[in-house]
């Protein structure tokens, strides 16, 4: 059996010409395309996260760790208001004296009210006591607010300023 030149050429030129043709299916044809892809829309940061650890740190409390530190805690995610919403609103005699220690910890935040620069949210959870194990829980409001761009706790909201905000346009 002889193999003649020609057969070796037509060949290597069939497999030259299915290379091209791969080649420009894969490399040339995607020039040519006219629906360009779009880019993914980027995301637009709502005041979620600020409601979650607001709570979190308001709520986490942990007679062994001291005042000054849940405190700071609460306040390094707090507007100014909502560092002083902290202070007016904690009996630290009482946490002293209870030796408390608790965790908070979150089921759900839901959207309930945007304002722009503020908004309202429905955030459910529990506050566990880690002295005793027992768990309360329920559905709590909660105002953020945006201070330079960027989200921060400002305070749980009592009933009457929940309908005052709900009322707004």
């Amino acid at each position: 059996m002889e193999i003649k030149l020609s057969t070796v050429k037509r060949g290597l030129v069939i497999l030259l010409v299915v290379f091209a043709a791969i080649a420009a299916v894969r490399f040339i044809l995607p020039m040519f395309t006219t629906a360009q892809a779009e880019p993914e829309p980027t995301p637009v940061p709502d005041g979620r996260e600020a409601a979650i650890a607001g709570l979190t740190a308001l709520f986490s409390v942990d007679v062994t760790t001291g005042y000054d530190a849940w405190l700071q805690s609460v306040c390094a995610v707090a507007t100014e208001n909502g560092c002083a919403f902290a202070e007016l609103f904690t009996n630290w005699d009482r946490v002293v004296e209870t030796k408390a220690r608790s965790e908070y910890r979150v089921q759900s935040a839901e959207l309930r009210k945007d304002l722009g620069e503020r908004q309202v949210w429905m955030v459910t959870g529990t506050i566990r006591d880690l002295n005793t194990g027992e768990e309360k829980g329920g559905e709590i409001p909660v105002l953020v607010v945006r201070e330079n761009g960027e989200w921060k706790f400002d305070h749980f909201l009592f009933e009457q300023e929940l309908q005052a905000l709900e009322a707004e346009p």
